[in-house]
């Protein structure tokens, strides 16, 4: 199969907006969900809820996912049912990974090892998939160290994987709040920074909006056009909670 599409990872506290956007970007994507309520406010504001898959704790999440992508999403791929696809939250199921590897490995190193090998594994056959893939991670803590401060990254259960994982992507983006507004910065970790052909010249910084995200994807150094505000429909109370 030919991609028809490009992979991003994207990463930030709750709360932000994440998944709101991806959703309202991707208006047909279907979702891998892994934590309960995170479409509630998704729903209330777009007024739909999207397909998706649910792998909420299961017994065991390297199976459980690498099932619901041979068997459920592949064949959808290959019809065209399924065109985008977002993992919401690659965290909550990386952590599951994690415990269960160490549980079922009965050492700590060895647990980690097998994880390491899962998640990569895993990875790699999600990105594999010829569609746009985004996936939705947690910030991992900031650390301070004798050499300065710096962020947390993608919280992946092992800080060891953080670029590894990262540098798989297309493209490397933190949702954050600066100055009160919502924007994603550049992180520059991904695998075209690192290849050193970034496509067009990303912004460093830019609102929380995925179009500009996807057409520079697209697009690479042409021209990138106006985008008109997209209006979303902010339900009553809706609050932070469920936004990823």
């Amino acid at each position: 199969m030919t991609r028809r599409g490009g992979t991003i990872l994207i990463y930030g506290r709750t709360g932000i907006g994440k998944t709101l956007d991806a959703f309202h970007c991707f208006e047909r994507a279907w979702g891998i969900v892994t934590e309960r309520g995170a479409l509630d406010s998704v729903s209330a504001n777009l007024g739909r809820e999207p397909k998706h898959f649910e792998l909420i704790a299961p017994d065991d999440p390297y199976r459980a996912m690498l099932d619901t992508i041979n068997k459920q999403i592949t064949p959808r791929v290959q019809t065209g049912e399924i065109t985008s696809l977002i993992l919401d939250s690659g965290t909550a199921w990386a952590e599951g990974l994690l415990m269960t590897a160490v549980s079922k490995a009965g050492d700590s190193r060895q647990g980690y090892t097998k994880f390491a090998t899962q998640l990569r594994r895993t990875m790699d056959k999600l990105l594999a998939l010829p569609i746009w893939i985004v996936t939705l991670w947690h910030e991992e803590e900031s650390e301070s160290t004798s050499d300065g401060f710096f962020r947390g990254g993608p919280a992946c259960g092992w800080r060891k994987l953080r670029q590894p994982i990262a540098g798989k992507f297309s493209a490397v983006y933190r949702a954050a709040v600066v100055n009160g507004k919502r924007v994603y910065q550049c992180d520059g970790t991904d695998a075209m920074w690192i290849q050193k052909c970034r496509y067009g010249a990303a912004a460093k910084e830019q609102p929380l909006d995925l179009r500009p995200i996807l057409w520079r994807i697209m697009a690479g150094d042409k021209p990138m056009p106006e985008f008109a505000p997209k209006p979303i429909r902010m339900a009553e109370n809706s609050g932070g909670g469920g936004l990823l």
